[in-house]
């Protein structure tokens, strides 16, 4: 009869959220109390038991399916928005990406990948080395190599990306005067493009964690010694203290009194 009774409680907990819930708490909870009478009509002890707990299971239910609703989208809601991909999905399917290109570039294109490389060594290196502690760099060139190969910036922004930096590529065009039309006045410009790398990167290094144990150390010998100084309370004896008692305690055996005991004196 019990176990009976623990699976329909059991059923209650696990109704489809498909249905109403007031009426999922009631047809359950009537169902419980149903079985219970067809089985045992006599016991009032145990109906009032089992009334209980079919009370506290709706109540459960009702408070985990308003706690579960308040996270969870409406149907329509999530439809709309569930074909945008995730945050991480995005970051996976990039380092996927950049690995399938890293590869392109040196199977197709093996000559140009090592001269980048070899650019990136000679060229942009030292000057990310020389600000290694700023933490960001600025490798500018107006050389023609990136300029007859388009591709070879993207090589380079995907090798440094590979290498934990973080580029930003940005290309401009100067103006450079070439030739004045003295009839017209006109100037004619050619444009000399100039391409910059901006590089940056974590500059935290181990003296930065050094300096943060050591922060951490000393706020928890601060809080250790804020621990062990606390006082609720201060007692304080005055010096005088001992020989009034000791006249007391005289006058006391003059008058045939039993001396009393003195407890004590708070002070601030």
């Amino acid at each position: 009869m019990v176990s009976c009774i623990m699976v329909n409680i059991m059923r209650l907990f696990a109704a489809s959220s498909t249905e109403p819930l007031l009426h999922a708490c009631k047809s359950k909870i009537l169902a419980v109390l149903y079985e219970f009478i067809a089985h045992d009509q006599h016991d009032a002890r145990l109906f009032l038991i089992t009334l209980v707990f079919c009370i506290a299971a709706g109540v459960l239910l009702l408070l985990m399916d308003r706690y579960q609703s308040s996270l969870d989208l409406g149907s329509t809601t999530y439809e709309l928005i569930r074909h945008l991909p995730l945050a991480k999905d995005v970051v996976l399917s990039a380092r996927q990406e950049l690995v399938m290109r890293l590869d392109g570039y040196c199977e197709v294109s093996h000559e140009l990948f090592t001269e980048v490389i070899e650019r990136i060594i000679n060229d942009v290196l030292p000057v990310v080395r020389q600000s290694g502690l700023a933490g960001h760099a600025e490798y500018v060139t107006r050389s023609a190599f990136f300029s007859e190969h388009p591709v070879a910036i993207d090589m380079m922004v995907d090798v440094l990306t590979d290498r934990g930096f973080h580029v930003c590529y940005v290309r401009e065009d100067s103006a450079i005067p070439e030739r004045v039309d003295l009839n017209t006045g006109a100037i004619s410009y050619s444009l000399r493009p100039s391409h910059k790398f901006k590089i940056t990167f974590d500059a935290r290094g181990p003296r930065d964690e050094i300096k943060a144990l050591e922060l951490a150390a000393r706020m928890a010998e601060s809080n250790a010694s804020l621990q062990r100084d606390v006082r609720i309370s201060h007692s304080v004896i005055p010096d005088h203290f001992g020989d009034i008692r000791q006249e007391q305690h005289e006058e006391e055996l003059k008058a045939g009194r039993p001396g009393g005991q003195i407890v004590g004196f708070m002070g601030s």
